[in-house]
């Protein structure tokens, strides 16, 4: 089979026709990666552009790439926003990322960054843990546990002295982290042999089945390797490949709606007066019951608040944040108006990526007499700004315009 590229915009009504060969393992690989496979009718055949990921999907010589909803944004802008979203501000990738115009650069970049990074890591020893552990003996010998070994001795017990034996591991979270990153790529046989020292070093690490964990980055003995595990942390999040029957599939998917949400919670939080709440918890508005007993409860929870009173539960403002081209979209705005009505909120404001430097404001005029929220205003993120801070002035300068009138 020739390569076959096919293309499709997401968050947009575009659908490819997929081969029957290749249903299963699309499946598969969004199955790994834990994205749900409503983008793809089995039985019909048919491949549907996903609401919220960007990326492409490789079935050997078959590729599907999904392009960003907005045809400004770059890859190299999505890389320097999750960079800044994620990771600390001190990780600077060494590449020249401003070139980047493609998914396969953006992956080639990521992957040559964590060669590099990891073949520096390996060279110089894995990181250790000094783990405890207790050994019984019939000898007195090393740290000994007196109050376990007297109630031993005086149970007649063979090897009756506890001992406390102190001994190193590298099989530690961080470690792993690492190692489930080196299990992806290695498995694409084009990096496998320039992975091979680095897989002899990490031969040791097992049990790497765990979820990956931004907290691993922040324990200090971790510290020098950051940017490795927040390229690791990267891979796993992003990437999949595996082989099957001789063809290697390969799937890097970013979800950048997440990712524009997260933006905007990072620029509140850290530009922000200190009133702006990414609202972790969720409420209970209602209950559903049958004739005999209650069902299940329903639960609200907005993205953001500003001035909440956990007393009271109210707030002065609701936000929400919206990757998305059209503006005011009808369920958004339902929504947004029953956050507004629960939490007794004087104001509602959509937060929209804008790649115009001054920001398109809208305000949308609600006439029907029996609304209390008589207002709801919409506000620009400049995308095209790499000065994060001038961003969050603008953005909360802005919100704060809105939000008392």
């Amino acid at each position: 089979m020739s390569k076959v590229v096919k293309e499709v915009k997401q968050g947009a009504k575009d659908a490819i026709v997929i081969p029957s060969e290749f249903t299963e393992r699309i499946l598969r690989l969004l199955k790994s990666m834990g994205v749900k496979d409503t983008c793809l009718d089995e039985k019909e055949g048919i491949f549907y552009a996903p609401s919220h990921l960007v990326g492409q999907i490789c079935l050997g010589d078959f590729t599907i790439k999904i392009n960003p909803k907005h045809e400004e944004m770059t890859y190299s802008r999505i890389l320097s926003l999750y960079n800044y979203v994620y990771n600390s501000s001190d990780i600077i990738f060494d590449g020249e990322i401003s070139s980047i115009t493609s998914i396969d650069e953006f992956k080639t970049f990521l992957i040559t960054e964590f060669q590099s990074e990891l073949n520096k890591y390996s060279q110089h020893g894995l990181i250790t843990d000094f783990i405890c552990t207790q050994k019984n003996r019939s000898s007195l010998k090393g740290n000994i546990d007196w109050p376990k070994s007297i109630l031993n001795i005086k149970s007649i017990r063979d090897k009756p002295i506890v001992s406390n034996v102190t001994s190193t591991s590298v099989n530690n979270d961080g470690n792993k982290l690492i190692k489930l990153a080196l299990d992806i790529v290695s498995s694409n046989l084009k990096y496998k042999s320039e992975l091979s020292r680095a897989n002899v070093a990490f031969k040791a690490i097992v049990g790497c089945n765990l979820n990956y964990k931004s907290i691993v980055r922040k324990s200090p003995k971790f510290l020098k390797v950051k940017k490795l595990l927040a390229l690791s942390e990267m891979i796993v999040k992003n990437f999949k490949s595996g082989d099957m029957n001789g063809d290697l599939d390969e799937a890097f998917l970013v979800n950048y709606d997440k990712l524009f949400e997260d933006y905007v919670a990072k620029l509140l939080l850290t530009y922000g007066d200190g009133h702006f709440t990414s609202y972790f918890g969720k409420m209970v508005f209602g209950h559903v019951f049958d004739e005999k007993k209650k069902l299940s409860d329903k639960e609200y929870k907005p993205d953001y608040i500003y001035r909440f009173d956990a007393s009271k539960q109210i707030c002065q403002a609701v936000l929400d944040a919206k990757n998305k081209v059209k503006k005011y979209n009808n369920s958004d705005i339902y929504e947004i108006m029953l956050y507004a009505s629960f939490l007794d909120a004087k104001a509602a404001v959509f937060i929209y990526p804008s790649f115009d430097a001054v920001g398109e404001k809208q305000i949308l005029k609600i006439t029907n007499s029996f609304a209390k929220m008589k207002t709801i205003y919409a506000v620009a993120v400049d995308m095209n700004n790499a000065d994060f801070e001038n961003v969050g002035v603008k953005l909360t300068d802005d919100l704060n315009k809105v939000m008392f009138l």
